[in-house]
């Protein structure tokens, strides 16, 4: 069952997450690069952003019949085999969602310019909330 205030609260995060990248969206390369502080506020608010649209896919898949996805990358592909998103955004998403665990992990070193290239993608996490909408509201999670 969709839970209101949950989905709520993950919408608002993707929001608040995502303006506050789009606010670093314009640096250029050589300026992002030589700003740490702001190099570390694009990667937390990048990785807040793509837990809270893997979360809300969750939710949203806990009232499916099949099994819930293994990994935080097939929760997207789930969702496309529900009729939710369509092949190409569930694709992109799920490299978001390898990129989140890279900067939740750190695997290996968090590469700037990686980082910094990710920002021309934040319309892919507005992508998945705005197609999420008329499904949420269906299952009464959203007025």
């Amino acid at each position: 069952m969709v839970e209101k205030e949950a989905v709520r609260s993950l919408l608002d995060t993707v929001e608040r997450r995502v303006a506050r990248l789009e606010r670093a969206r314009g640096t250029p390369p050589e300026e992002y690069l030589a700003d740490r502080d702001l190099q570390d506020i694009v990667e937390r608010n990048f990785e807040l952003a793509v837990q809270a649209c893997i979360t809300l896919g969750v939710h949203l898949l806990a009232d499916q019949p099949a099994a819930p996805p293994d990994t935080n990358r097939a929760v997207f592909g789930a969702l496309h085999r529900e009729g939710l998103l369509d092949a190409e955004l569930a694709d992109r998403l799920e490299a978001m969602a390898g990129f989140r665990n890279v900067l939740a992990h750190e695997y290996a070193s968090v590469n700037p310019e990686l980082v910094h290239e990710h920002l021309a993608r934040l319309d892919d996490i507005r992508e998945f909330a705005e197609a999420l909408v008329p499904e949420l509201r269906e299952r009464g999670g959203l007025e």
